[in-house]
């Protein structure tokens, strides 16, 4: 049996999954680009939103 994230609304979802196994991770949505001043480390879900830092 495949295990991973079951609940759809999760960044991590595995539609094939048939056990959760515990690893579904929600949506963070900020930057993801380490060169923007609004940068999140902790972000999964890119915005399109930046000022460049220079």
């Amino acid at each position: 049996m495949l295990q991973d994230a079951l609940i759809h609304l999760l960044f991590n979802y595995d539609s094939s999954a048939e056990i959760d196994d515990g690893t579904c991770e929600p949506y963070i949505v900020g930057c993801t680009d380490e060169n923007y001043m609004e940068y999140n480390s902790f972000a999964n879900t890119l915005i399109m939103i930046y000022v460049l830092h220079l």
